[in-house]
């Protein structure tokens, strides 16, 4: 019989790189894509075989949550930034060949602050660009221009996110996505070197500082905002003393899955499923206590949640109605 094995987090109390955001208005001409053209990465982040293909947040070497859209804290206000976009012309066309549109983005300093980020106290802010590159933020260039440090995502409100610095302020450093933010509060930052490797105690190092490497995969599980729980889904293979056999399939409760990671349910209003970086219906309390999951070998990254197999990336869960 093998056990379960899950990993669990707690929370505590607590110029720019090239934006690359997709238009709100399609551009005046069609292109053809072809769909067998996998996904761009960026070549930062082909290093360390994908280690940082979930951008982590980590305070003084806790995860706390993910910049994903799906994952964004409640309540989080986003902000409209105007802006043009160029727009195909031939030659002769006299215009016009930019429009004005509208980018949505979200304040760095509101997020931290949401996931319970004591941000009076911020030593440093690092954004990583990839496991062996990296920017600095000060802790007073974070409150002094908190209105300037922004990010967005890719896609509008889909890929990876994107950082916006205020002019004036700089990383240090250029990449395109963020791979990882780790700020620092009460341990001491390491030092970023002039080549913006991270390096600490005399060595480089490659993964998340006070850490290690990071978190990626798995079934993501926060309460108020907060990430608690991480379910490692590749270990929910085979019989435990948490799954039972129904109508042919290996099932899951989910209060006794997160009950072992210290994550209670009895306390919890509603829930919300995180799937394809949004939010699904709001979920009672009463029927997340008497859910049922399972996870199917061949859905990698999910799992199918009570008797109608809602798929399920994440889970948020709230103590309070709202």
């Amino acid at each position: 019989m093998q056990n379960l094995a899950l990993v669990a987090f707690l929370s505590f109390s607590a110029g720019a790189c090239g934006s690359k955001e997709d238009a709100a208005t399609p551009p005046t001409r069609a292109r053809a894509i072809a769909p067998a053209q996998p996904e761009w990465i960026p070549g930062e982040n082909r290093n360390a075989k994908g280690k940082y293909r979930d951008t982590g947040v980590y305070v003084d070497g806790a995860p706390v949550g993910f910049l994903a859209f799906g994952d964004l804290p409640s309540g989080l206000a986003p902000v409209e930034v105007e802006g043009r976009m160029m727009l195909e012309f031939a030659p002769g066309d006299r215009g016009p060949r930019s429009q004005a549109i509208r980018y949505t983005r979200y304040r760095l300093a509101d997020y931290l602050e949401r996931v319970g980020v004591p941000l009076a106290r911020v030593r440093e802010v690092h954004v990583y660009g990839g496991p062996r590159i990296a920017g600095r933020i000060a802790g007073a260039d974070l409150r002094r221009a908190r209105d300037g440090i922004t990010f967005s995502f890719g896609r509008g409100s889909r890929g990876k996110a994107l950082l916006h610095l205020p002019p004036g302020l700089r990383l240090g450093t250029s990449f395109d996505h963020i791979a990882a933010i780790a700020v620092y509060v009460a341990r001491i930052p390491p030092r970023i070197r002039p080549d913006a490797e991270v390096e600490q105690d005399g060595a480089i190092v490659t993964d998340i500082p006070y850490f290690g490497e990071p978190l990626r995969g798995g079934i993501r599980i926060y309460k108020d905002d907060r990430l608690v729980t991480v379910i490692k889904r590749r270990r929910l293979a085979g019989e435990n003393h948490l799954a039972s056999w129904y109508q042919g399939q290996l099932r899951w409760q989910l209060a006794a899955v997160l009950g072992e990671l210290g994550v209670r349910l009895d306390d919890v209003a509603f829930g919300q499923l995180i799937h394809d970086e949004r939010r699904g219906r709001r979920i009672p309390g009463r029927e997340l206590r008497g859910a049922f999951f399972v996870a199917d070998p061949a859905r990698r990254g999910e799992v199918a949640l009570g008797d109608t197999g809602e798929p399920m990336q994440g889970l948020a869960l709230f103590t309070a109605a709202r």
